[in-house]
């Protein structure tokens, strides 16, 4: 039975491999090369299957196969071996032709010499880097059952900060920050997937080698323009040279369930008796009588009435992903082959998600001099949705809050859609979010497509030229269409009217399509104990962006939901195109001597047509430093290795729209002649031709160390000062435009990051783990420093007293929450008449028509008026600090594992969504306004409750720091347990079963209403006076919260 099972595994693996080497031979020739051939194994001597064999300063290697063995074919005979394997400290051999190595690798406490991606193809073993770079390892991405690849950065990384802000299926919008915020404008890094710009997110995690970020000037210099805010790269996997074929599944299915359980009232009677006391709080007709509110509660009795509306509108929501990977390799080329299927259904109604990944990475070499590689990659998403606008969730979240729909129960007897009349709960509206859910049929199509192509050949020795170019293609597909579903009368079911009250049907398309061209130079010689490499080349990259919409009304049936279905009379469309483009030089040069003195200078060259001419250029040089106290030759008893470093740089900033710096024109403006409307053109932007590069200068120090007891880590400081940031100011009103954009803010980012990691093994028990600590501030420094009247603060967004503003102020932190201050006695309520105020700054007039049982303010210009020059700096939205920690045991063929991520020093601003209780008699109450103030409720949590429909005076409850609540959390991001089956007598080499669950649980003292994570500071970023209608939390109770998921996963190789 053995040989049996022995036999089928070699047909198995030869039957594909086959075809491979017959490709090779058609396509290669016949050149004869320096091999390399040998076995790894650990200190104790067994065999290390996986472990990388690279030739150095090449992305040439192999892997050994089960039994530890290996051969590699050399591009260069006189090149070192890189021999590594993770959680292995990486042995360095000369090789001879024909040598033979028998490697045994230590265990490592840390991952110092690793060899990482450093930009344009270009490797180098860490230890000889002298920015600052993070790395993270397949092992940390593949088989955790991810939606979303960046999810697994996730408390991975010190100055690396992931928020996940939705757990919508096929919406998770996860976003980086780098070192926090260096600007106010766009602040996310460049993602680099194989040597090109790509979404991260879109990746299929099992297709991901590795990660390296670059975090500091020094490190992301070469990437120029888009680099101010940090560069994440991305290296897939690909086959190895002379690898036999290998054949991996991977399979994970679960469950997945919301976060959050909404802390609301849905008890109609409840409802009413609260809004009650809610008019008569100042003095308004109650508008629930006695007997309304006996009705209601015989039917909450009866069960007919009250349910909770979450567990109506939520499911339990499952998700299986599919994972097939085909590589291996001959003498001259290798591939790699991966498709991938990701099926979601959401924890919403209506809410589904399928994702088809397919990958082909292939490398060969046409002979001794010339390579050539390719890699294509295709995304195809699809996802259903109850709501057109994805980034809220419409129907079903809403249907939680909403006012009319506690009134009425989802179906009548008949099984025909419930709705209550104005009779029944007062308010202005009626309706029923299930079957405005069920109206709603909007599907998402979106495709994307990367393709690059490389070529390269060796010149001479040493000196090796790369052409590079690759297409990023996205297109997205919206289809939308409203059925027209009547609802009826649940006390007369002869009264009906349609959801919504016409059909309609909307398309649109979006695509976005950017070349990008390389040419590279680069030149790598050793002079004894001088070891010098030199990279030199130009990019080029042209983006076109297009949108297009229509619409049309009045569709005479839900089967035609075709645009031509609808009346031509209605019709309506737009559309737009755009683009910019770059020219960038750049050279980089590396020196060491003797592997102990680092050098490193960088200079790169932009252009960008986002800027007028005279400005469209912009020079950005870097230098860092190094210098290896201990390395692993070194005599001392306490460390393996010791590096200290340090670097400066200056990085260029563009992300702003295009054509900013021109005045535009709207075609759609309206004039008026004789009192008759007529079309015509007008000015809509004042433009700048002044705009200019934003420029941030970075200062980082920093220490990489690995003690012998297993313990490693790295401690950085960085400074960044960036002059010239971009802001859309407000201007004199006579111009008739509000606002320009301007190079106005000079603000400054600094913090420390500190990396401590620990591995052992302990006989047939590995222990490691890590903890990361990063903090982050960013200071406003200047506004309009050059003008001829230099700002203390700009604010911006809701400027009224019962908006959630924001200021720009010098000394503060972008972010920053802008209201008043309550007085900490009495909970800060108006307890009294005499707490009204008598026009002392001790005890100051209050806003408004404010009452007892209303907020109370402080006084602080002391003038013993309350208005808005008391608004003051009350939080801010960008955490302070953040930090993860992970453990990992490995016992037999047993494997643990966590990770914890947490934030900290930060702020929630709760005013829209607390403060307004009813939000105008349209949603329910947070149960916390059950503990309101009255005069027999003094101690209260809240405030008297209002309702601000019929003349109430929300004005006394506005933007204060009452509403400001922490938004500290440390949450169970990954937990596994998993299981390595013995494979001798199976069909197959590797075979692991495992447990994954995410999101276990939250430690925060945030309410329930909204998820610690998916609220950050971003919100301010997005949402600058330029954008919208200037609001901030508009509604972000209404985004999805995350999953918490439990997994069930198969892991196969063969």
């Amino acid at each position: 039975m053995t040989k049996q099972i022995k036999r089928f595994k070699i047909l198995s693996k030869n039957f594909l491999n086959f075809f491979f080497i017959l490709l090779t031979l058609s396509t290669s020739q016949l050149f004869s090369q320096s091999q390399v051939s040998g076995n790894v194994k650990d200190s104790d001597g067994i065999p290390l299957p996986g472990a990388t064999i690279v030739e150095e300063g090449t992305l040439n290697g192999t892997s050994t196969d089960f039994d530890g063995n290996f051969t590699l074919t050399l591009e260069n005979d006189e090149s070192d071996i890189l021999v590594s394997f993770v959680g292995y400290i990486t042995e360095t051999y000369p090789v001879e032709d024909g040598a033979v190595i028998n490697a045994s690798l230590s265990v490592d406490g840390g991952s110092l010499d690793e060899v990482v991606v450093t930009g344009f193809g270009t490797s180098q073993q860490k230890k000889l880097v002298s920015g600052s770079i993070a790395t993270i390892s397949s092992e940390l991405i593949e088989n955790r059952g991810l939606t979303s690849a960046g999810i697994a950065l996730a408390g991975t990384t010190a100055g690396v900060m992931v928020t996940q802000n939705s757990g919508q299926a096929g919406r998770d919008d996860v976003q980086f920050r780098v070192r926090g915020y260096g600007t106010i404008n766009d602040a996310s890094p460049l993602i680099i997937i194989d040597g090109f710009e790509g979404d991260f997110n879109s990746l299929n995690p099992n297709d991901i080698e590795s990660v390296s970020v670059l975090k500091d000037a020094s490190a992301a210099a070469i990437y120029g323009n888009r680099a101010a805010n940090g560069v994440i790269l991305v290296k897939t996997k690909r086959g190895r040279k002379n690898q036999d074929l290998k054949i991996t599944y991977d399979l994970v299915v679960g469950s997945a369930e919301s976060t959050i359980d909404y802390p609301l009232v849905y008890d109609p009677a409840e409802l009413a008796r609260v809004h009650n006391q809610a008019k008569s709080n100042y003095g308004l007709p109650e508008l629930f009588t006695a007997s309304d509110i006996a009705f209601l509660q015989s039917n909450v009795d009866s069960g007919l009435l009250g349910q909770d509306a979450q567990d109506i509108f939520f499911r339990t929501g499952t998700v299986a992903q599919h994972t097939v990977g085909i590589s291996g390799g001959g003498e001259k080329t290798n591939y790699r082959i991966s498709l991938g299927l990701l099926d979601q259904e959401g924890m919403i109604l209506g809410n589904e998600f399928k994702r088809y990944n397919g990958r082909f990475n292939l490398d060969s070499e046409i002979n001794d001099k010339i390579r050539f590689g390719t890699t294509l990659s295709f995304v195809r998403g699809d996802a259903n949705s109850d709501n057109e606008n994805e980034n809220s969730l419409g129907g079903a979240l809403r249907a939680t809050m909403d006012w009319y729909t506690k009134f009425a129960p989802i179906y009548n007897t008949d099984g025909s859609y419930a709705f209550a009349p104005p009779s029944i709960h007062k308010g202005p509206f009626s309706g029923n979010r299930m079957a405005e859910s069920d109206a709603v049929n909007f599907n998402r199509i979106t495709n994307r497509f990367l393709g690059n192509t490389f070529i390269e050949f060796d010149l001479i020795e040493g000196l090796t030229v790369q052409a590079r170019g690759g297409v990023n293609y996205t297109g997205e597909s919206h289809y939308l269409f409203h059925k027209a579903l009547p609802v009826f009368n649940w006390i007369d079911l002869t009264d009906s009217f349609t959801v919504p009250a016409n059909r309609r049907s909307d398309r649109s398309n979006i695509e976005n399509f950017t070349y990008t061209g390389f040419l590279t130079a680069q030149y790598e010689k050793s002079f004894g104990e001088h070891n010098i490499d030199i990279l030199a080349g130009a990019q080029t990259e042209d983006n076109r962006f297009t949108f297009f919409t229509a619409r049309r009304n009045n569709h005479l049936s839900d089967a035609v939901q075709v645009l031509d279905g609808g009346d031509a009379a209605t019709a309506t469309n737009a559309g737009t195109e755009t683009g910019f483009s770059t020219i960038s030089y750049f050279t980089k040069i590396n020196y060491n001597f003797n592997e102990k003195y680092l050098f490193s200078l960088a200079l790169r060259y932009d252009g960008s047509s986002r800027f007028s001419e005279g400005n469209k250029w912009g020079t950005f040089p870097s230098l860092s430093a190094g210098y290896i106290i201990f390395d692993d030759n070194s005599s001392n008893n306490l460390f393996n290795f010791l590096k200290v470093r340090g670097s400066w740089g200056q990085l260029g900033n563009a992300q702003i729209g295009n054509f900013e710096f021109a005045r535009r024109l709207a075609l759609n403006q309206a004039y008026s002649y004789g009192g008759v409307s007529a079309p015509g053109v007008g000015q809509s932007t004042l433009g700048n031709a002044n705009l200019t590069w934003e420029n941030a200068t970075t200062t980082d120090i920093g220490i990489d160390f690995n003690l012998k007891n297993g313990l490693y880590g790295e401690f950085d400081y960085y400074l960044r000062d960036t002059k010239d940031v971009l802001f859309d100011t407000p201007v004199n009103s006579l111009t008739g435009i509000g606002s320009q954009l301007q190079n106005v803010i000079n603000m400054e980012n600094s913090g420390i990051e500190i990396l401590l990691g620990y591995r052992k093994q302990f006989g047939e028990l590995t222990l490691s783990g890590s903890f990361n600590y990063s903090t982050s501030t960013s200071e406003i420094k200047s506004i309009n420093p050059q003008g001829s009247d230099p700002l203390d603060q700009i604010v911006y967004g809701e400027q009224t007293p019962l908006g959630s503003a924001r200021v720009l102020k010098v000394g503060e932190q972008f972010g920053s929450f802008y209201g008043f201050k309550t007085f900490e006695t009495g909970n800060g309520i108006i307890q009294n008449d005499s707490e009204l105020g008598n026009g002392t700054p001790e005890n100051p007039t209050q806003l408004g028509s404010a009452s007892v049982g209303d907020l109370r303010y402080q006084d602080l210009n002391g003038d013993g008026l309350i208005n808005q020059d008391d608004r003051t700096v009350i939080g801010c939205e960008s955490p302070g600090y953040y930090y993860g920690f992970q453990l990992n045991l490995d016992y037999k063929n047993f494997d643990f594992g966590v990770i914890f991520q947490g934030v900290g020093d930060v702020q929630y601003n709760g005013t829209r969504r607390l403060w307004r209780p009813f939000l105008n008699q349209n949603t329910t109450v947070d149960t916390r306004w059950l503990d309101a103030w009255t005069t027999t409720n003094t101690d209260s949590t809240f405030p008297k409750i209002f309702d601000e429909v019929g003349g109430s005076n929300p004005g006394t409850n506005g933007t204060s720091d009452f509403w400001v609540l922490e938004r500290d959390y440390l949450r169970l991001k990954n937990l596994q347990i998993g299981y390595t089956v013995p494979t001798e007598d199976l069909p197959v080499d590797y075979l692991r079963v495992y447990l994954n669950a995410t999101n276990l649980f939250t430690i925060t003292d945030l309410p329930e209403l909204v998820d610690p994570e998916g609220i950050n500071g971003d919100s301010a970023a997005r949402n600058l006076p330029n954008e919208s209608d200037g609001s901030f939390f508009a509604d972000e109770a209404t985004i999805m919260p995350q999953q918490k998921t439990i997994q069930l996963g198969i892991s196969i190789r063969i």
